[in-house]
């Protein structure tokens, strides 16, 4: 009997009530557009509701355009709303500027701890349990915090540093425990992808074989990628899912993957899906070969 799953992996929405001003707009920061929300909204949800195999919706950050506790709010209540009371979201950069970029920079590391307390569960890990598989979601901040240097890095839209993440990482997957049934997946979801942490993410690779952390989704760069880092069981696939809602002359089609993992005799495969908007609405682009993970 085969276990399955299907991720909906969405990014990088930058929902807003208000549109960014024009020197925001001059130096890139840009809204998603609520057509284009609205036609993924309705994809989403088709997929999650659907009969067939256990689906979940995770979204790796960037909610908001400029973090105004408002839109941060009201998107989590979109997302849900949509995506089922099973879903998960992380925060990116743009979710930490806390509706005034300057402001914020006067006390960083305050405003990224009161918009965590406020909208995003400390440590929260999902488990589903598929079969005899069981898959592990591990939220991670990878948006900087610390003092001056946090901020200095965040405005440049990098990833902080990743030791803490690493242990507190390697704890959670050990208070997991062993899995005797069948197929142990981990997934990591974050915002930031490995070649924007530089050296940081990729101390994942270098854990305990048996944590089992298998696949990273991401996004933060508004362009769909797959990759693969390490080799065997040390090894993982990294998932970078594009902007799912800008759209624009120089910017790729607004889009977002579908990962289906399916377990047989022990074996777990990956295969992904590129779904993409069509300028009404979203359908499948392409679907990779599937990959054993």
């Amino acid at each position: 009997m085969t276990a399955e799953l299907e991720i909906v992996h969405v990014s990088d929405v930058h929902l807003a009530d208000t549109e960014p001003t024009w020197l925001q707009k001059h130096i890139g920061v840009q809204r998603g557009s609520a057509s284009v929300a609205e036609a993924l909204a309705a994809t989403v949800k088709s997929l999650v509701s659907r009969t067939g195999p256990q689906t979940v919706g995770l979204l790796s950050g960037d909610l908001s355009t400029l973090g105004a506790a408002g839109d941060i709010g009201s998107t989590r209540i979109w997302w849900e709303g949509h995506a089922g009371d099973s879903s998960r979201y992380v925060l990116g950069n743009h979710d930490f500027w806390n509706g005034h970029p300057l402001q914020t920079a006067i006390k960083h590391t305050q405003v990224h701890w009161e918009v965590r307390d406020a909208h995003w569960p400390l440590d929260r890990i999902t488990t589903l349990s598929v079969g005899d598989m069981r898959v592990t979601v591990y939220e991670l901040d990878s948006t900087p915090r610390d003092q001056i240097t946090g901020l200095v890095t965040n405005v440049l839209a990098q990833g902080g540093r990743f030791e803490p993440l690493t242990i507190s990482l390697r704890e959670a997957v050990y208070a997991q425990g062993a899995w005797g049934h069948g197929p142990d997946v981990g997934v990591v979801l974050m915002h930031h992808p490995v070649d924007r942490l530089r050296n940081g993410l990729v101390a994942i690779a270098e854990l305990d074989q048996n944590t089992s952390l298998n696949l990273v989704l991401v996004g933060h760069t508004h362009r769909a990628l797959m990759n693969r880092f390490g080799s065997g069981e040390r090894g993982y696939v990294q998932a970078t899912c594009g902007s799912s809602t800008i759209r624009g002359r120089k910017k790729p089609n607004p889009s977002f993957l579908v990962h289906a993992l399916s377990a047989l005799e022990g074996t777990v495969r990956l295969q992904t899906t590129f779904w993409e908007f069509d300028g009404t609405t979203f359908a499948p682009a392409r679907t990779d070969p599937p990959i054993q993970i």
